[in-house]
């Protein structure tokens, strides 16, 4: 496996990152890992300090469970990188 890169600003003074790779001394705006069987990439869309109305965060419904293969194969089949 290559090694994990993190980008992050320190602009922004919150440890908040993605998954397990939290801690660094900024908010992380992207995460790349790269897989024997593919890359897993994780980017910062946009970042809002003030949201024009409050934050409704609901409970998804139904589940589709896959593999953390399947899981990549799908994201790498969605990515504008391909």
């Amino acid at each position: 496996m290559d090694p994990i890169v993190a980008w992050y600003t320190p602009d922004i003074p919150v440890s908040f990152g993605i998954g397990p790779f939290g801690g660094l001394p900024g908010l992380t705006l992207e995460l790349m890992i790269n897989y024997d069987f593919g890359k897993l990439l994780y980017e910062t869309i946009r970042v809002d300090f003030t949201p024009s109305e409050a934050i409704v965060i609901e409970k998804p419904t139904g589940q589709q469970r896959m593999s953390e293969k399947e899981y990549v194969e799908y994201r790498y089949s969605q990515s504008r990188y391909r």
